[in-house]
């Protein structure tokens, strides 16, 4: 930008706001756009679990956009335990996790889906999804059968890319 130019010059859209027709003279910005849903993951079902609100609408519209319509969500790793052990509950293909929650945390949700009963649920594939940098606390989740432990923020496409190999191995049963 020249030293003369100003900030009236600039033109931001709203994704979610009509764009105009810019004036000849402005670049008009490319828009938006959303990656590809992938046909793989279509028929997937995620369950995420973390204890802030907006981190699980966040993984939520990842996930959505990746192409992947179950989406279940729970506030702690207890509410995650009682959602897939309901009687005819469905199965989740993966548990997209936080380590660090109140009630139980993931490393106990981890814990307690490796040691279920039910060999359904001892199968599941699970991804950590944490704001530690904590390398014991990250080979503790490994150790538990942690597919990937990813760290917060991570981009749209590292934790599709996670949700992707997860279903595709899975390291259990």
């Amino acid at each position: 930008m020249s030293a003369d130019s100003s900030s009236d010059d600039l033109e931001f859209f709203d994704r979610d706001q009509e764009q105009t027709a810019a004036p000849a003279t402005k670049l008009a910005q490319p828009p938006i756009t959303k990656p590809a849903p992938l046909p793989l993951l279509a028929s997937s079902m995620v369950l995420v679990v973390d204890d802030q609100r907006t981190v699980r609408k966040a993984v939520r519209r990842i996930l959505e956009d990746a192409g992947i319509a179950w989406i279940a969500e729970a506030p702690s790793g207890q509410n995650a335990l009682e959602l897939i052990s309901m009687p005819g509950a469905p199965t989740p293909d993966v548990i997209i996790t936080d380590l660090m929650m109140e009630k139980t945390d993931g490393l106990g949700l981890m814990q307690a889906v490796r040691i279920s009963r039910n060999k359904n649920i001892t199968r599941i594939p699970m991804i950590v999804l944490t704001a530690s940098n904590d390398k014991m606390v990250h080979e503790i989740a490994h150790d538990l059968g942690s597919a990937r432990v990813l760290m917060k923020p991570s981009s749209p496409a590292e934790i599709t890319s996670a949700v992707l190999e997860a279903t595709a191995t899975s390291t259990f049963g």
